[in-house]
């Protein structure tokens, strides 16, 4: 993964405590990854959290699908916490800004790209047309209306 090499540990002491006091949950890497990223928590100044408890600040998720572990989705709502869900994208821009960074930019799942909403299309009958169907209709109502009472339409 691109995010290990990124991470390499002479990197990380350089760029000293930038993870200090974030309490860090890590799902969906593989054990070897896991073993990595917990020698960069404890260089960052972050603490790893082999389980979600109440204290977790942030939950970094593996990037390799686009999808919370269902294990750890689960896990959130039942315990009913909410840390910051990141992806390990933001453990890497931490490091290389040496401070933590927004969490914001970096949520995960990532936000699903919508399309801007559009209001729905409204279907008018071209002006020409319509505005000759009043005006003859109309007409013939003026006519009719005067001709109940003796009177001669106008000639337009």
């Amino acid at each position: 993964a691109a995010w290990l090499a990124e991470l390499e540990l002479c990197k990380v002491k350089k760029a000293g405590m930038f993870l200090d006091g974030c309490r860090v949950f890590l799902s969906g890497f593989t054990e070897s990854e896991q073993m990595q990223l917990a020698r960069v928590l404890k260089y960052s100044g972050g603490t790893r959290l082999t389980q979600l408890v109440e204290s977790v600040t942030h939950c970094v998720h593996s990037v390799v699908t686009s999808n919370m572990a269902p294990d750890t989705s689960r896990l959130l709502e039942q315990l009913d916490l909410s840390p910051h869900n990141v992806s390990i994208q933001w453990v890497v821009e931490c490091m290389r800004l040496g401070k933590t960074v927004p969490e914001s930019e970096y949520s995960f799942p990532p936000p699903v790209d919508t399309e801007p909403f559009l209001p729905p299309q409204t279907h008018i009958q071209p002006a020409s047309l319509h505005d000759s169907y009043t005006d003859t209709h109309n007409s013939q109502f003026e006519a009719n209306l005067l001709a109940q009472y003796g009177v001669a339409a106008p000639t337009r």
